[in-house]
């Protein structure tokens, strides 16, 4: 996880840590959504759409699905980062969603995590936030997800 996007989520959820990972895909969000709940035995449901007010024109909508774990406290979100023609995280903007685990991954564990996920007819490519080279995200935008995160 990058030090700005730790620095934040400390700062909002102390001890709690995500990973975060990126999908590149043609599906829609619901079919996207479906297909993970399918191959990782997961259970995320529609949420009320995050409404980004950053953008000069009007206010944009992106999918949100959540799910939290009552066996193991683990919160999941699979969040849209494309919404008519409008990129939520613009430093991200190659990628349509990012999925977020409230727990930290094993370099082996997110392995397989990434291994599963692209086994999903159209999904492209999968990579954990932390090993994408990026520029750096703002805070506006880390500030967005943990909106998210929270809400």
């Amino acid at each position: 996880m990058s030090k700005i996007l730790k620095k934040i989520v400390h700062q909002e959820i102390p001890a709690i840590d995500y990973s975060f990972f990126c999908i590149y895909t043609s599906l829609d969000d619901y079919r996207l959504c479906w297909s993970i709940n399918n191959i990782l035995n997961r259970h995320l449901t529609k949420t009320n759409d995050y409404i980004s007010e950053d953008t000069k024109i009007q206010l944009t909508h992106f999918s949100v699905y959540k799910e939290l774990d009552k066996d193991t406290d683990l919160q999941y979100i699979l969040l849209a980062n494309k919404s008519n023609k409008t990129v939520l995280i613009p430093e991200l903007q190659t990628f349509d969603f990012i999925f977020c685990i409230s727990s930290l991954f094993s370099e082996t564990d997110a392995q397989k995590l990434i291994d599963t996920i692209k086994e999903i007819k159209n999904v492209q490519l999968v990579v954990e936030l932390s090993k994408i080279k990026h520029k750096p995200i703002t805070d506006l935008q880390l500030t967005n997800i943990m909106e998210i995160l929270n809400h």
